[in-house]
């Protein structure tokens, strides 16, 4: 009965996030911030889905990218999605490949397109609420996993609080960015520590490991692949702090973890060197232009890379690879976490509230035994080892994140947030029970 319960709130959770990443239907934010959202990024997949239509789906190395061949009074990335929606034909030599992505999203779009029946206009619009619903899906079998896992209370509060955090609003419906991708790796590891997590065989986690971060990559590159990779251990750290395992164990399985991440990142280094080689003239072309773009999202100077590559780079980066990283995390903290309509709350606030619960389940005080639970400690660990998923990207990646601090918040969930939202929801509950518990027995007497 339990099971059941459970498995119909999860799918109540995917119906609502699917409705609302998908077309904001609750006006958890902005109607323009909404419709507007890295539509730039997403044109590099409209772009993709017409070129695949005019010229075959593995034109142009299967890149995405953009045609240049604008009209003057069009946006040029507005125009990409014309292009799709109208069958417009543009010369294959118009169009700009990017370069930094393998593009598996647009392949299977394209895919898609071929496949169905319906016109590209509604296609687009199957496309977005494909991406919401796998967002929603991903998002869904984490609340599933807590309600199993802490209770279905926990997991109710813990969905309130995905449900008014904008970004995951934002970026859910989004054809670049595959949301839903970038969670697999926690998710497939996750499931076979929940499931065989005392049995499971080293060369068993090598090949969840290598798979979950092989299709992450396939579909959205290298985009965020530090906080990816930090993500996927987030369930070994739980699991071995739940389970009190043995040094020599957690380092074999680490091990094992890390294989299978390094087999996933060269295969995938590998097949987009390939793909760039196609255009610029061979595979070695491809593995310099990856470095390159590598150098230029870090936290190196500019003046190492006037050295390399002899050539003036745009101001931004200048100023991205120059920046201070205090600057860049200050930014970060400032932006809003959660959304509740009539008051925001900005990360550095979540972080000090995650500090409080982490202080009443690990300090020496006296408090409710039900906080001190062994499951809340193993969180509280998991919470603070996760914080490095989105560190590891503002700090190994500052020169993207001072670019790009409209977009890369989205880090902070992935799983730092999520994680700090089930141990407060845990804290909240079990001091709401206790006060409740309390005050019966008082009656009572």
């Amino acid at each position: 009965m339990k099971l059941d319960r459970t498995l119909i709130l999860s799918c109540f959770f995917l119906i609502v996030l699917s409705a609302s990443f998908y077309d904001n239907i609750f006006k958890t934010v902005d109607y323009e911030w909404f419709q507007s959202f890295q539509l730039d990024s997403e044109s590099l997949v409209a772009g993709k889905l017409a070129l695949s239509q005019n010229d075959g789906i593995f034109a142009k190395g299967g890149l995405t990218g953009r045609y240049n061949k604008v009209p003057n009074d069009k946006d040029r990335n507005l125009y990409q999605y014309d292009l799709y929606c109208q069958n417009i034909n543009l010369e294959t030599r118009s169009y700009t490949a990017y370069l930094s992505q393998t593009g598996g999203q647009a392949i299977m779009l394209s895919y898609l397109s071929w496949l169905s029946p319906f016109s590209n206009t509604v296609n687009l619009n199957l496309f977005h609420l494909i991406n919401a619903f796998l967002t929603s899906l991903a998002l869904s079998i984490l609340l599933f996993w807590i309600a199993r896992s802490h209770g279905l209370i926990v997991a109710v509060i813990t969905f309130i609080f995905i449900f008014f955090s904008p970004w995951f609003t934002v970026f859910g419906r989004n054809m670049w960015w595959a949301l839903w991708s970038f969670f697999i790796p926690m998710i497939l590891v996750g499931s076979e520590f929940r499931s065989n997590n005392n049995n499971n065989s080293l060369f068993r986690l090598l090949a969840i490991a290598f798979l979950g971060l092989f299709i992450k990559c396939f579909f959205t590159g290298f985009e965020y692949i530090s906080t990816t990779c930090m993500m996927m251990f987030t369930p070994l750290v739980y699991y071995s702090s739940l389970e009190r395992f043995k040094f020599k164990k957690f380092i074999k399985k680490t091990g094992a973890l890390v294989a299978g991440a390094l087999t996933a990142i060269v295969i995938s280094v590998t097949i987009l060197s390939y793909q760039v080689g196609q255009l610029k003239g061979s595979f070695q072309d491809g593995l310099e232009h990856i470095y390159y773009s590598y150098k230029k999202r870090s936290s190196g100077s500019s003046d190492r890379l006037y050295e390399m590559y002899n050539e003036k780079l745009a101001s931004a980066y200048n100023r991205s690879l120059d920046s201070d990283l205090s600057e860049v995390l200050i930014t970060y903290l400032k932006k809003d976490a959660l959304d509740f309509i009539l008051f925001n709350v900005s990360f550095l606030w979540l972080i000090f509230l995650f500090l409080f619960s982490t202080t009443l389940i690990v300090l020496p005080v006296r408090v409710n035994k039900v906080i001190k639970n062994n499951q809340n400690k193993a969180l509280a660990i998991t919470l603070w080892f996760s914080i490095l998923a989105p560190l590891s990207w503002f700090i190994l990646f500052k020169g993207h994140s001072y670019i790009h601090h409209g977009m890369n918040s989205i880090v902070w969930y992935m799983p730092f947030c999520i994680v700090g939202f089930v141990l407060v929801s845990n804290v909240l509950y079990s001091t709401v029970f206790n006060i409740y518990s309390s005050m019966k027995s008082k009656i009572k007497i």
